[in-house]
């Protein structure tokens, strides 16, 4: 609200178009009734309009307008009177729920009466999260092929001991069973993925079982009696 009383100073004033829009009604749209003041220049923020010639106020101004900054709006009133007041951002704050989480702050909110209400959580058994799901979850993730899965140490050493009772070397078994001798070197090491047509052809060539049960016995089995 801009006044200025008589015979206060001199200025120049200038006519601004003022827009006025009313509430709209269900399915309507809003009027705009437009209409010129006069008001007293320089006075802001209408300083960038160019004045007409001064002439001396003899009588008070008084406008409501729309004032639109980058903080605020000043919305005009059609109810309000010349000597009221518009108040921007009065409205009080919606009121918010804090939770108090020490005993200070409980303590402190039963003394001022502000306690909605009290509630205790409880961690059971069952609140933690298993791990298996986790470890299959990062498995399945994995871009990496797994290993293949080699024989065992114990089938390496009685490879080995069938060997060394023949009297053979590594390049004399693997010429039997017509493979290279690093191969044997590997199976006797357990490094080697099994492979069932060469340890069938080891097992002819040591004459020990080296699949199923009772690897290590003789190939034929006792002898009936």
């Amino acid at each position: 609200m801009l006044s200025a009383p008589h015979g206060s100073f001199c200025a120049a004033e200038a006519q601004l178009d003022v827009k006025l829009t009313t509430k709209p009604k269900p399915n309507r749209h809003p009027k705009i009734l437009i209409y010129k003041v006069t008001i007293p220049y320089p006075s802001p923020p209408f300083s960038s309009y160019s004045p007409l010639p001064p002439t001396e106020l003899n009588r008070s101004t008084h406008l409501l307008f729309y004032h639109t900054t980058t903080n605020h709006t000043t919305k005009m009133q059609s109810n309000a009177g010349w000597d009221d007041v518009v108040k921007v951002g009065s409205r009080a704050a919606s009121t918010r729920t804090a939770t108090a989480r020490t005993s200070s702050a409980i303590n402190a909110a039963q003394r001022a009466g502000t306690i909605v209400g009290t509630e205790k959580k409880y961690s059971g058994p069952n609140s933690v999260a298993g791990t298996e799901g986790q470890r299959l979850t990062k498995i399945d993730r994995e871009n990496e092929v797994a290993p293949p899965k080699t024989i065992s140490m114990d089938l390496g050493k009685t490879i080995q001991k069938a060997r060394m009772d023949k009297g053979m070397k590594q390049s004399e078994l693997a010429q039997k069973v017509n493979e290279k001798p690093n191969v044997i070197n590997d199976y006797e090491a357990a490094r080697a993925v099994p492979n069932q047509q060469l340890l069938g052809k080891l097992e002819r060539a040591l004459g020990v079982k080296l699949r199923g049960k009772d690897i290590g016995q003789p190939l034929g089995g006792p002898k009936k009696q």
